[in-house]
């Protein structure tokens, strides 16, 4: 959530990492408080880790992460 995100960037010295989690949905409220992500799911077909990565989710996904970084 922000809230812990948030909290975890005030009490640590390094980098601060969503580690699961992020989704297209969420990815511009959540990932300008971190400093990177783990993404494995939000890139697979249906959302289930077990299918295979949909290249076109995977890639709608990193517009979004380069639109929030000001570099898309």
């Amino acid at each position: 959530t922000m809230s812990s995100i948030e909290r975890i960037q005030k009490t640590v010295s390094v980098p601060v990492l969503i580690g699961s989690g992020l989704s297209l949905e969420n990815a511009g409220e959540l990932f300008p408080l971190s400093d990177g992500a783990i993404v494995g799911s939000s890139f697979k077909k249906g959302g289930d880790w077990r299918n295979r990565v949909d290249f076109k989710q995977a890639s709608n996904f990193m517009e979004k992460i380069k639109s929030i970084r000001g570099n898309g």
